[in-house]
């Protein structure tokens, strides 16, 4: 089982222990290179071992800085857009294309 002890969905971000004996690099390089060929692999670490392990087997990867760099960005602009959209209120006709709002006046209107 890839050397994985056992899996842990926490908050949405699934979190892997592993067996005795494996490391936690061993494991991701199992993981990565497994998944590369389905989906897109980002591993996020600083160990620069690991980041030239990965990186030449088409998986991609973010030192733990950038990544939490990305991550408090994206939370500042997500609170923004919370607070920009709870000052005026939304509409769903303000959403629908031009067409879709002509389509459905035709046919309240008769």
């Amino acid at each position: 089982n890839a050397g994985i002890e056992r899996k842990k969905n926490i908050l949405g971000v699934e979190v892997i222990f592993t067996s005795k004996g494996q490391t936690a690099d061993m494991v991701i390089e199992k993981i990565s290179f497994s998944e590369v060929e389905k989906r897109k692999v980002t591993v996020v670490t600083s160990d620069y071992a690991a980041q030239k392990v990965v990186f030449g087997k088409g998986v991609y990867r973010k030192s733990s800085l950038g990544f939490l760099s990305e991550m408090e960005d994206f939370k500042k602009e997500t609170v923004q857009q919370v607070k920009e959209s709870s000052s005026r209120r939304l509409f769903l006709e303000d959403r629908l294309d031009k067409k879709v709002k002509n389509a459905l006046r035709k046919m309240i209107l008769g």
